[in-house]
């Protein structure tokens, strides 16, 4: 919660302290991971996700990791294959399409991106979490209102993944946008 909190120091030795304290723990390191990610340190996010696969290939979070790390570093080929080897080993279509379509928004392959989400009936198929998943994909799209739409529905199911996006580098793109600053004080993630 440091971390979402916008307390970067604090949250990196809280997480280095978890690492020492048991460094064979394959959550803690994938979460290490994903705090080194969101701060677009992406090399060091793919060592410890690698690390962690060492101790555990069958670790299946580790897999979503590597492929938000490869998409933020434009590796798309590697994302892919990574977000279909989590398809794989979850069985959850729905989330991983969601982050397909994220990965080709990502790579320029909008029409394709856009036609995954509006044209597979997937806004029906969405549970928990899904919503910022749809938010994601129309970031990388660079569609600011419907962007904002989709983060209002996901306030709205009360996601707890929604408490990342005060540091997740997808949204930069509207950090400044007046209607994002709301709903990040309305989470509360800033005093």
């Amino acid at each position: 919660m440091l971390l979402f909190r916008g307390k970067i120091d604090e949250a990196f030795k809280e997480i280095s302290i978890a690492v020492d304290l048991d460094p064979i723990s394959q959550g803690i390191l994938k979460d290490k991971g994903i705090f080194h990610y969101y701060m677009k340190q992406y090399d060091e996010a793919i060592k410890t996700a690698l690390t962690t696969l060492e101790l555990d290939p069958g670790f299946v979070p580790v897999h979503r990791l590597l492929s938000l790390v490869y998409t933020g570093k434009g590796m798309y080929e590697d994302a892919i294959r990574e977000n279909k080897r989590w398809g794989q080993l979850t069985g959850n279509t729905v989330k991983t399409d969601v982050a397909l379509a994220h990965i080709l928004a990502s790579a320029g392959q909008k029409d394709k991106a856009r036609k995954l989400i509006e044209d597979t009936g997937i806004e029906n198929m969405l549970s928990s979490n899904d919503y910022r998943g749809v938010a994601i994909v129309y970031a990388a799209l660079e569609e600011k209102e419907t962007t904002l739409e989709w983060l209002e529905k996901s306030y709205q199911k009360h996601e707890e993944s929604l408490c990342s996006i005060g540091i997740d580098p997808k949204f930069d793109f509207i950090r400044s946008e007046p209607q994002f600053k709301a709903l990040i004080k309305k989470i509360g993630l800033y005093n």
